[in-house]
C-alpha cells in the first residue's frame, strides 16, 4: 500500500516521473476492491467511487471487499434503496483500512465497517452518514436468528438473514482503530461527526485517538476497548446501545494532545481495561434548549487515568438565559474502575448555567486520588459540581476504600442563585487530605494569575471580599465524609462556607479515628446567614496538633454555626483549638461528649462573640470531672491539682507538716498515645537522703496494726524483729527516726 502525499512543496520532474506519478494516483483511488463474494461493485470516478449491488435481505444490505481505504480528499458513496437500514460492509483481505476522506450513505441508513486487521481514520477522515456509524474490529456481526456475516471465515455465497444485528464476535487477533491527529484541529473544529438522533461507535481492540475530534450533537458516542469476546447490541430512539458482559478481555483507550468529544444531549460511554485522558484531550457534553438529560460514563477493568484530562457537563449556555429556563438537568458523570487518578491540573465538572438542575458527578472505585502542583506545570485537580444560574448544582458522590487528596487538589461542591449540591465520601478505609497548591490561569489579555488552593473538600457561595450586595443568594452545599480515618494535614482542609446572604452549609464527619496536624482545618464560615454546623462522631480518637483547628465563624452579622464532638478521647496539643466566634452575631455553642479530654497549655476551646451578650456557649461530658477547660483567652496550666501541692522542708518547718495527698483522678494527665498504666501502686518511701524524706498520709489499714490516725506520722522501718508467731516484721526505732528527721530539715 503507498501513499503519496506533497503537501505544498513544488517538485522538478521529468516526464516519466510524471507518468510514474499518475500512476501511483490511479493505484491509489483504487483501493476499494470487492472480493466477489457478495455480488459489491465499485465504480470510480476520478476521487469518487460509487458502491452499487450488494445483497440485500429485507432491510439489511450485505457489502463484502477485499480492500477498503480511502486517500486524502477521496470520497465514496454508498448507494442504495431508501428503504434500508443497516449496510453491513465486512473487510476480508488482511490490510489496515486507511480512511482519509469522505464516507457517505443515504437515507437514514446504518453503516457497520467491519474489519478485522485494523481501521485508521487520518487527519481528514470525514462521515455524512444519515444514520449511526459502527466501525468495528470484530471478525463477526450476530443476528438474532444466529445467523453470522464473519469477516474471516467467507464463502462464496454467504448466508443472510433479514433480521435484526443483536452482537459483534471478537476473536484472539484483533486488529485496533486509531484517529490521526490534525493540526487543524481543536476544541471547535470538525472531525468525524454524526447527525442527530445516532451512534457513532469505535469498537477496537486497542483505540487511541490524538489531536482531533468526534463530535456527535444530540447522539450517542460509544468507545470500547475488546480483544476477546461478544458485545451485545440494541437498537434504541439514538442508535444503539452496547453491553459488555459476554466481553471476556478488554485492552486500552487512549486520548492525547487535545483530543475532543463534543457531544450535547447524548450520552458518551467508554469500555476498556485502562482508560487515558491527557495533555488537553477530554469529553465535553453540553445539554441546551429542549434535550434530553446527557451523561458521561468510563469504566475500566484497571484503571482510569486523567493527566490534565477533563470532563465536563453542562446544562444552558448563558448565565440565567431564559431561552434555556425549560431545559432538563445538566448530564451526569459516572468513573468506574479499581483505581481513578487524577492529576496535572485534570478537571471533572458537572454544572448549570440555566433553571435546570446541574448534573451528578459519582465514582466508584478501590483507590481514588487526586494530585496536582507537583513542579512547576503542574496544577491541582478538581472535581466540582456548581451553579451559575438559578438551577441547584448536582450532588458528588465518592464510594472507595482509600481516597488520596494533595498539592492543592480539591473536590468541590459551589453555589450562586442556586443551592449547592452534597459531596458525600464514603472510604471503608481511609481518606487522607494533605498540602497546598497554586491554580494558574491566563486571561484574554495574556495576564497571568494565581490562585492558592488548599486539598481537601469545599461546599461554598459566593466570593471572599466581595460586596454583599454582589453575592449570589444561593445556600452552600453540605459535606459528609464517612471512614475509619480521617487525616487532615500540611493545611489540607474541610471547609463548608457562605459570603452572601444565604445559610452555610453543614459538615458530618463519622469515623473512629480523626488526626489534624499541621495547620489542618475543618472549617464552617458564614458572612450574614446562619453558620453551619460541625458535627464529628469518631469512636476512638480525635487529635489535634500543631495549629489545627476545628472552627465554625460569622464574619459580619451571621450568627457562628455550632460543633458537636462525641469520641472516646479528645487531645489539642501545641496551639490546637476548637472555636465557635462571631463578630456581631451570636457565638456558637460548643458540646463535646467524652472520656478523655487532653488539653495542653498552648490550647483551648472557645465560643465567643464580639458583642458580650452573644458569647456562646461550652458544654463538655467527661469522666474527668477535676478538669479544667478553656473558654476564655486566657493561658492555664495542665496541672489541674496544682493548688493542692506545696514546697516543704523549709527553716522552722516540721516534714510531717509537709504532705503530697493522692487525690484520685485529676492531676497531671497521662500521655494519650501510649498504653495506660496502672497508678494505684505501693509508692517508694524515699531513702534517708539530705533534703528528700517525704511523708506520706494514706488511709489504709495494716493486719497487725489498728488504722494510722490523720494526726499520727508514719517512720520509716529501720530493723526487723520476730513477733510472737514467729512471723518477721518490719519495724521502726522512733528514736533513730527522730534523729534523722532533725538532721534533715535542720532548725525547728
Amino acid at each position: 500500500m503507498l501513499f503519496v502525499n506533497f503537501g505544498s512543496h513544488s517538485f522538478k520532474v521529468g516526464a516519466m516521473t510524471v507518468f510514474a506519478l499518475m500512476l501511483l494516483e490511479v493505484d491509489a483511488q483504487a483501493q476499494i476492491t470487492s472480493d466477489n463474494t457478495t455480488n459489491t461493485k465499485v465504480q470510480a470516478d476520478q476521487n469518487t467511487s460509487v458502491i452499487t449491488g450488494g445483497i440485500q435481505a429485507g432491510n439489511n444490505l450485505f457489502h463484502s471487499f477485499e480492500q477498503f481505504a480511502l486517500t486524502t480528499g477521496a470520497t465514496v458513496n454508498f448507494a442504495h434503496a431508501l428503504e434500508i437500514e443497516n449496510i453491513l460492509s465486512r473487510v476480508t483481505g488482511g490490510t489496515v483500512s486507511q480512511i482519509n476522506g469522505l464516507i457517505q450513505t443515504q437515507g437514514n441508513a446504518n453503516l457497520f465497517l467491519l474489519n478485522p486487521a485494523g481501521i485508521v481514520f487520518g487527519a481528514n477522515a470525514q462521515l455524512d452518514i444519515g444514520g449511526s456509524f459502527i466501525a468495528t474490529t470484530g471478525d463477526r456481526v450476530i443476528f438474532e436468528d444466529g445467523v453470522e456475516f464473519s469477516a474471516v471465515m467467507t464463502e462464496d455465497i454467504p448466508l443472510l438473514t433479514i433480521s435484526s444485528p443483536i452482537g459483534l464476535q471478537y476473536g484472539g487477533n484483533v486488529g485496533n482503530i486509531e484517529v490521526l491527529p490534525n493540526a487543524n484541529r481543536g476544541f471547535n473544529n470538525n472531525g468525524l461527526d454524526i447527525k442527530p438522533g445516532n451512534t457513532l461507535a469505535l469498537l477496537g481492540g486497542d483505540v487511541s485517538m490524538s489531536r482531533n475530534s468526534i463530535n456527535a450533537i444530540g447522539s450517542n458516542v460509544e468507545i470500547s476497548s475488546v480483544k476477546s469476546g461478544v458485545i451485545s447490541l440494541q437498537s434504541e430512539e439514538n442508535g444503539w446501545q452496547f453491553n459488555y458482559q459476554a466481553a471476556q478481555d478488554l485492552g486500552k483507550i487512549s486520548l492525547s494532545d487535545r483530543a475532543l468529544i463534543n457531544n450535547s444531549g447524548g450520552r458518551v460511554n467508554f469500555q476498556g481495561n485502562t482508560v487515558s485522558l491527557s495533555t488537553g484531550s477530554g469529553i465535553r457534553n453540553f445539554n441546551n434548549f429542549n434535550q434530553t438529560r446527557s451523561s458521561i460514563n468510563i469504566k475500566a477493568a484497571e484503571s482510569i487515568n486523567l493527566n490534565g484530562g477533563l470532563l465536563l457537563t453542562q446544562v444552558g449556555q448563558q448565565r440565567n438565559d431564559l431561552a434555556q429556563a425549560i431545559a432538563n438537568v445538566g448530564g451526569d458523570i459516572l468513573l468506574q474502575a479499581p483505581q481513578v487518578f487524577l492529576s496535572n491540573g485534570s478537571v471533572v465538572s458537572a454544572g448549570t448555567l440555566s433553571n435546570g438542575a446541574g448534573g451528578n458527578i459519582t465514582i466508584n472505585a478501590r483507590l481514588v486520588q487526586l494530585s496536582g502542583d507537583t513542579g512547576e506545570t503542574g496544577s491541582p485537580s478538581i472535581i466540582t459540581t456548581s451553579t451559575q444560574g438559578m438551577g441547584n448544582g448536582g450532588q458528588i458522590g465518592i464510594n472507595t476504600g482509600e481516597l488520596i487528596i494533595n498539592g492543592g487538589s480539591q473536590i468541590q461542591a459551589l453555589a450562586a442563585e442556586g443551592a449547592g449540591g452534597t459531596i458525600t465520601v464514603n472510604a471503608s478505609q481511609g481518606v487522607k487530605l494533605s498540602g497546598t497548591g497554586s491554580l494558574r490561569s491566563r486571561d484574554r489579555a495574556g495576564n497571568d494569575s494565581e490562585i492558592q488552593l488548599k486539598s481537601g473538600f469545599a461546599a461554598s457561595s459566593g466570593i471572599e471580599g466581595l460586596p454583599s450586595l454582589q453575592q449570589p443568594q444561593g445556600k452552600s452545599g453540605n459535606l459528609v465524609v464517612n471512614t475509619p480515618n480521617l487525616t487532615i494535614e500540611e493545611e489540607a482542609q474541610i471547609s463548608v462556607s457562605n459570603y452572601g446572604l444565604a445559610d452555610a452549609g453543614d459538615i458530618k464527619i463519622i469515623t473512629s479515628t480523626l488526626s489534624l496536624d499541621q495547620a489542618g482545618a475543618i472549617v464552617a464560615n458564614t458572612a450574614s446567614g446562619e453558620g453551619g454546623s460541625i458535627s464529628i462522631t469518631a469512636d476512638e480518637l480525635v487529635i489535634l496538633d500543631h495549629n489545627s483547628s476545628i472552627s465554625t465563624t460569622a464574619e459580619q452579622n451571621g450568627n457562628g454555626g455550632n460543633i458537636k464532638i462525641e469520641t472516646k478521647n479528645l487531645v489539642l496539643l501545641e496551639f490546637a483549638q476548637v472555636s465557635a466566634n462571631a463578630r456581631q452575631g451570636n457565638g456558637g455553642n460548643i458540646a463535646i461528649d467524652t472520656q478523655g479530654l487532653f488539653i495542653d497549655p498552648t490550647s483551648k476551646i472557645t465560643a465567643s462573640s464580639e458583642v458580650e451578650q452573644k458569647k456562646g456557649s461550652v458544654e463538655i461530658v467527661t469522666l474527668d470531672l477535676s478538669s479544667k477547660l478553656e473558654i476564655d483567652d486566657y493561658e492555664q496550666s495542665s496541672l489541674a491539682a496544682k493548688s493542692q501541692i506545696s514546697t516543704g522542708c523549709s527553716v522552722g518547718m516540721s516534714l510531717a507538716q509537709n504532705q503530697f495527698r493522692n487525690l484520685g483522678r485529676g492531676g497531671i494527665p497521662s500521655n494519650p498515645l501510649q498504653e495506660p498504666t496502672n497508678l494505684e501502686t505501693l509508692g517508694d518511701l524515699g531513702k534517708n537522703e539530705p533534703k528528700i524524706s517525704n511523708s506520706i498520709k494514706r488511709n489504709q489499714k495494716s493486719p497487725a496494726q489498728s488504722p494510722v490516725s490523720n494526726d499520727e506520722a508514719i517512720f520509716e522501718a529501720n530493723k526487723w524483729i520476730v513477733n510472737s508467731q514467729g512471723v518477721v516484721e518490719l519495724v521502726a526505732d522512733q528514736q533513730v527516726v527522730a534523729a534523722t528527721q532533725a538532721s534533715d530539715c535542720g532548725v525547728r
